[in-house]
């Protein structure tokens, strides 16, 4: 029997970011903290794995507030360990 493999979309930050209405700078930032699954090519460029057409925009963008509020708890418990 022959090996059969599933293509996966692979889109480029840009890509991805004009599909999701979202930014350059904020689909990267998902890539380098593994919130999308991604990986850099050998000339150093994202590429992110799409699964089903991509992620929906509600999805998305809930998830990147989460970050962003998970990041600010962070730092706030940062500061309060630095001054222990």
């Amino acid at each position: 029997m022959e090996d059969v493999k599933m293509a996966v979309p692979i889109l480029t930050i840009p890509e991805y970011a004009k599909q999701t209405r979202s930014t350059y700078s904020k689909v990267k930032a998902s890539c380098e903290s593994g919130v999308l699954p991604a990986y850099k090519t050998q000339g150093g460029q994202w590429r992110i794995l799409v699964k089903d057409n991509g992620v929906p925009w509600e999805i998305y963008e809930k998830a990147l507030k989460r970050i962003s509020f998970l990041e600010a708890k962070l730092k706030s418990m940062k500061a309060i360990l630095e001054n222990v």
